[in-house]
């Protein structure tokens, strides 16, 4: 028994890493997930799913732009900064030069003054591109921006059009049951059959119980016989009585 959950907790850890650290086994798992939910959401669900994530991600990409932004305008800071030091370096080695400095000075002043300026090189180039990666994702948050909106009015279409299909399912429906009734069909044609077997056969019932066709059509000729005895008797019975009145 041991044994037998020892081998499940090291697939379960198995299971674990390899999620994390195995793109492929993520893409696996996102996967088969996604056919999971499909199954139980509907399709503007999983839209709306979309583009709320996609809101919801809008104040970490705002501030992601912010601190770049920030981050171009230190660089020109640091580039004017910078200027300023080899500006001001480039002054002190002039007042060096006319101040009869000692050669060490001036050459310390040189260095300073080119480490400066070469630094400036850098920071501007730095500058240039912090700037333009500032603009390009200011562009980029704004097409997101339009993106989300435009996907929030996918949604509404989504919904009007999910809605419009329930209702042509529900009249292709009901026209479905109208017709069936229409010809016969459907749930209430077994009942009216079954009623109608019944009356058929209650009908061939009764006939039975006065006997057979032979039978019932001599009944019939014995009542005429019956009646026509009859007629004759009570004709003569009223002759009589007419010959003893007179």
């Amino acid at each position: 028994m041991n044994t037998i959950l020892t081998l499940l907790a090291i697939a379960a850890v198995a299971t674990a890493v390899g999620a994390y650290f195995s793109p492929r086994f993520r893409q696996m798992l996102r996967i088969f997930g996604s056919s999971t939910v499909s199954k139980a959401t509907t399709a503007v669900q999983r839209e709306k799913d979309r583009v709320n994530q996609a809101v919801a991600s809008l104040p970490a990409q705002r501030e992601s732009v912010a601190r770049l932004m920030t981050f171009a305008g230190n660089a020109q800071t640091a580039v004017s900064d910078k200027e300023k030091e080899a500006d001001g370096l480039l002054t002190r080695f002039q007042t060096s030069v006319t101040m009869s400095a000692s050669k060490p000075t001036q050459d310390a002043l040189k260095v300073q003054w080119k480490t400066a300026k070469d630094a400036v090189a850098g920071l501007k180039t730095a500058a240039t591109e912090a700037h333009t990666a500032a603009e390009e994702a200011q562009n980029l948050l704004e097409e997101y921006l339009q993106t989300i909106a435009q996907s929030e009015n996918g949604v509404a279409k989504l919904e009007a059009d999910a809605t419009l299909a329930s209702i042509y399912r529900q009249s292709a429906e009901f026209r479905q049951k109208s017709n069936d009734l229409k010809k016969g069909l459907g749930e209430g044609a077994a009942d009216r059959k079954e009623v109608a077997d019944e009356l058929s056969t209650a009908r061939n019932a009764n006939d039975l119980s006065k006997g057979s066709a032979a039978d019932r059509e001599m009944a019939e000729i014995e009542k005429k016989v019956q009646v026509n005895d009859a007629d004759a008797e009570i004709t003569a019975a009223l002759a009589a009585r007419a010959a003893a009145k007179k």
